[in-house]
Order: structure tokens, then sequence, then C-alpha cells
């Protein structure tokens, strides 16, 4: 730690931290993006004579149960950065300068829900090259980080520090053996799954660009029975929304109350 993280611009606390932005160095950024109802306030790392033209790797690093951006996140990112990576190290929701209340809240399900957030952010930021997305998790966030990356597959890698794993009933129902369709009540259980419904209009839209699919058109989510009724057809979303972002902003996840479902 720093001796007085007051003293540094960007109230870093690691010893080394950068204390301004200087042309041809690693340089931080300050950025702010939602983040399932809440806006997430992150540090971006890019790396030396960054040049927003290029393609570069990117790595989202999740901070430890209890910390900030500002502290260990902060110096993996800063040293990632300055290998030629463009890195976030991000506030958790409910967490440091992020939003959301009750403050200080720490559950399970916003911290994966903030990987995912965090790689929808890098997806448009320049010069992420979003084929070399990956995640580093410290401590907590380790196993946050692979709960994230069990659903996410744009993240290409993954890696922890300290893992601290808060989670393992996921992961353990998450490794078990699918049961059988027979042995699931039809009226609790449904198949969600997304599809690009084509649009082929789309030059002044490059938001309807699917990276996916390589082409153009718009994010629709569909619940079925295990028989393949259709149940739900959400909303459209633009093409390049991915999957598990249209299904959060969708309103699918609305319908899926077991008492709607017997209804």
């Amino acid at each position: 730690m720093a001796a007085n993280y007051k003293a540094n611009p960007f109230t870093l606390t690691y010893d080394g931290a950068i204390r301004e932005n200087v042309k041809g160095q690693v340089n931080l950024h300050t950025v702010h993006y939602p983040a399932n109802g809440i806006e997430a306030a992150a540090n971006v790392y890019t790396p030396a004579n960054f040049d927003p033209a290029k393609r570069y790797p990117a790595i989202v690093v999740a901070h430890p149960n209890g910390g900030v951006k500002e502290q260990v996140a902060g110096l993996y990112a800063q040293r990632l950065a300055e290998q030629g990576y463009i890195t976030v190290a991000a506030d958790a929701a409910y967490q440091g300068a992020s939003t959301g209340e009750p403050c200080q809240t720490d559950k399970p399900a916003h911290r994966i829900n903030d990987v995912h957030a965090t790689v929808d952010f890098l997806e448009s930021y320049p010069g992420v090259d979003t084929d070399r997305i990956g995640a580093l998790g410290i401590c907590g966030g380790g196993g946050y980080t692979f709960a994230a990356a069990q659903s996410d597959k744009r993240l290409k890698a993954v890696a922890t520090v300290s893992l601290f794993n808060t989670i393992l009933d996921a992961f353990d129902h998450a490794l078990a053996p699918p049961p059988e369709p027979d042995d699931l009540d039809p009226r609790l259980y449904g198949v969600i799954d997304g599809t690009l419904v084509p649009c082929y209009s789309w030059t002044d839209r490059p938001e309807l660009y699917n990276e996916k699919h390589k082409t153009t058109g718009h994010n629709l989510q569909v619940i079925t029975d295990q028989s393949g009724n259709i149940m739900f057809i959400s909303t459209l979303c633009v093409g390049s929304t991915h999957d598990l972002t249209a299904l959060r902003e969708s309103g699918v996840l609305d319908v899926l109350d077991p008492e709607h479902l017997r209804s």
C-alpha cells in the first residue's frame, strides 16, 4: 500500500501507482457505464502509446470481497496494461463509487453480473479486440469471475489470484448432470434461447451488426416449454446486444415466476 492514498490524484493505494497521465505511457481513464440498473464506476488503464485505431486484448479485473478499484485490482490492472492490455478495474455494484442501495451490499448475483456488464462496456470501448477479452478475479472476485465465465462465451481466458469461492453450491449445481425431461414439471420449467432476426438496411445503424452471427438484425429472446411450444417472445433489442444483456433487458426474466408459468 502507498503511504497516503489521498496524495494520489486518482486515490490509488498501491506502490508505483499512476499519478498523472503522460503521453506515451500507461494512462488511467475514469469511466461510468450502466450495469444492471445501477451506474458502475471504473478505471480503464490503456497501454503505453495507446492508439484507438489499433486492436488490443482486454481484461476485466474483479476486486476481492470488500475491496475497491483503487486497491489490489488497480495494481493488477496497471501491471497488465504495462504488458499491452486494455484493462478495467471497476467497483462492484452497491460498493465504492458505483451506485445502488443499500451501500456495501455484496451478493453473488450482483458480482457475477458486474463481470458481464464490464464485458458489455469493453465491447464498445475504442481499441478493444472483442475476440480477445479475458478476466482476472482476485480472492472473492475470482469465484465470481469463474461463475460469470461459465455463461459468457465472450470471455476467452480466465485467471485468478488467491481464489476464494463463495459460490461452491452454484458450481456444484452447474456441474451436476442435467435432469431427464420426464422428471421436470412442464408448468415450472421452460427453455430460453436467443436468436437474431435478420435486418439488411443498416448503413446508418451500426449498432444492428451482430459480431457472433456476422450480420445485422435484432436480438430476440424466446421461452418455450419442453415440447417447443412458445410461451413468451421478447421485444427486440439491437443486434449488437449480447444474449446475456438482452436477457436482462428484454423482460424474459420477469415472466419466470412459477405462478405466471402455471397460468
